[in-house]
């Protein structure tokens, strides 16, 4: 309460926190968020999990800390044209890459924290 948080402007991020009630300044690019974050304009920055872990452990480490938990889960996906030879290959890589351990290796590497077996 009372805080204010930055987010990009037509992102479910930006949905959600019109949704609550949330004082928000919106902005056309993530980078602008942060950069709302970091000169005080805004408290937190709200949006998608990859983007802001990617953030907090490169560009933004030691500046920025990731807080609390993910409210609002949301996956990502890949997208083919129908009948795409592609799409059974990759679907056997990912499964492939998560049921070895090499997913979690991979995630730990560029977000820096544990994945939770995501």
């Amino acid at each position: 309460a009372g805080k204010t948080v930055a987010t990009v402007a037509g992102s479910t991020a930006a949905v959600y926190l019109r949704s609550e009630n949330i004082d928000t300044v919106e902005t056309s690019a993530i980078g602008e968020s942060y950069e709302a974050l970091l000169d005080g304009r805004a408290q937190a920055v709200v949006y998608d999990a990859p983007v802001l872990l990617y953030y907090a452990a490169h560009a933004g480490k030691g500046k920025v800390r990731m807080a609390g938990p993910i409210f609002r889960p949301e996956s990502y996906g890949i997208l083919f044209p129908s009948g795409s030879v592609l799409r059974k290959d990759v679907n056997n890589a990912l499964l492939r890459l998560k049921e070895s351990g090499e997913y979690r290796t991979i995630f730990r590497k560029w977000f820096a924290i544990e994945d939770d077996a995501k």
